[in-house]
């Protein structure tokens, strides 16, 4: 299954140069090991995506939630990068 989902600036450049691989997501989807995730970056400042994304494959699921009161419940997920494009050009690909 893949998951579109945004993901902010600050997140996005850390995933894309493979220093963060440990992603926490609203519970409220059904992510499964070898699951792709689509996470496309919004800028907030001017609410539009840019042209940033990245695919990356869900390689653990940590059991359970972390419930973070009225935000909700999170699932912690560990992502390996497949590939990270960018508005110039592709920058990785594992």
């Amino acid at each position: 299954m893949i998951h579109e989902l945004k993901i902010l600036p600050v997140s996005f450049f850390p995933i894309s140069l493979n220093s963060k691989s440990i992603e926490l997501k609203k519970g409220s989807r059904n992510y499964s090991i070898n699951d792709y995730l689509h996470l496309k970056e919004f800028d907030q400042e001017n609410n539009r995506y840019t042209e940033n994304e990245i695919i990356a494959r869900i390689v653990y699921v940590r059991p359970g939630v972390i419930n973070y009161g009225s935000k909700g419940n999170f699932i912690v997920l560990t992502i390996s990068v497949i590939i990270t494009y960018t508005v110039d050009q592709v920058i990785n690909m594992n």
